[in-house]
């Protein structure tokens, strides 16, 4: 598709509704905003195996593994980590899917790196969304759901936000409205850095609150 991409966007208002404009090409804009969905997409992996955790507690599974001296820390700690580096893969699984795509389709590809960071400039969010299914864990393990409503949110405040008119109010209710939509942006390092440090603080209270609390089930 990017090989004819000035052909399929041509006359389609809504393409050209999605496109953040500015000095960039077409095709660069476009990879900016496919790069956006393959990173939301990267975290459904990385969630989905953070929230087993809760949900082999509701089937009485973890008991029995706390019963053989494995710590609750411990525990929390493996299914945290493996969210965090399954995001990472996933993430660079789909930007160099994406370059390969454009590669093969392209007689003037777009540069490696500015792909690259197109996609990994959505890895705090990724790490926010899992911070916060960490706290979820850790204090309310019953509403797991909570984490998939807000994500399902994010995902279309800010795809389908340009669309429709949505107010940036509502896109900055969610971490990927803060990320920069790189080359076409300027990148900031503030949101990346608050975003680590939210994440960090998530993760260190939910272990707190999961250390503590009685198992469900």
């Amino acid at each position: 598709i990017f090989g004819d991409l000035d052909t399929f966007i041509e006359g389609s208002d809504i393409f050209e509704q999605m496109l953040p404009g500015g000095e960039y090409s077409l095709t660069v804009q476009f990879m900016s905003i496919i790069m956006m969905v393959v990173a939301i997409s990267a975290g459904i992996g990385p969630l989905m195996f953070l929230n087993r955790l809760a949900g082999e507690e509701k089937k009485n599974h973890t008991e029995h593994i706390y019963a053989r001296g494995i710590s609750k820390t411990n525990m929390m700690t493996i299914f945290v980590s493996i969210a965090i580096i399954s995001a990472v893969l996933l993430l660079l699984a789909g930007s160099l899917g994406m370059l390969s795509g454009i590669v093969f389709s392209m007689e003037d590809p777009i540069a490696t790196n500015l792909v690259l960071q197109a996609g990994f400039a959505y890895l705090p969010a990724l790490l926010f969304m899992i911070g916060l299914g960490t706290i979820i864990i850790g204090f309310f393990p019953r509403k797991t759901y909570l984490l998939w409503i807000y994500f399902g949110y994010s995902f279309f405040a800010v795809y389908m936000g340009n669309v429709i008119g949505l107010p940036d109010i509502f896109k900055h209710l969610t971490p990927f409205g803060y990320i920069d939509q790189l080359p076409i942006d300027d990148f900031s390092i503030l949101p990346a850095v608050l975003l680590t440090v939210l994440t960090t603080l998530m993760i260190v209270v939910g272990y707190i609150g999961y250390k503590r609390r009685d198992l469900i089930g």
